[in-house]
């Protein structure tokens, strides 16, 4: 692997921690049915890098496995409905959450 892709896993790992600690609260962030608040995922990339996605707090969520079990292959997190969220929905999400927990994005 390339430095540049090490750095930016070291800062994802990272970021995933601070997020599961000072903004999940080391619960799901998306609390649909089926929800599994108790074993969550490291944080889910909203837009992939190869997209331009970043490590922002803005970009990523935390979701439980069943939330999270959409997020394969970038099809977004299972929304409260059970169905696949947009990427916008997701983003806007993030955007809440940091808002309310004073996360600088």
């Amino acid at each position: 692997m390339s430095k540049k892709h090490d750095e930016f896993q070291l800062e994802y790992r990272q970021a995933s921690d601070y997020l599961k600690e000072h903004r999940a609260h080391f619960r799901c962030e998306i609390g649909a049915e089926g929800c599994i608040p108790s074993w969550l995922l490291p944080a889910h990339h909203i837009k992939r890098r190869s997209d331009g996605g970043t490590n922002d707090p803005s970009n990523l969520l935390i979701p439980c496995v069943s939330c999270g079990s959409h997020a394969n292959f970038h099809t977004g997190i299972k929304g409260k409905d059970g169905k696949a969220m947009s990427i916008e929905d997701q983003l806007a999400l993030a955007e809440n959450l940091n808002r309310r927990h004073g996360i600088e994005q």
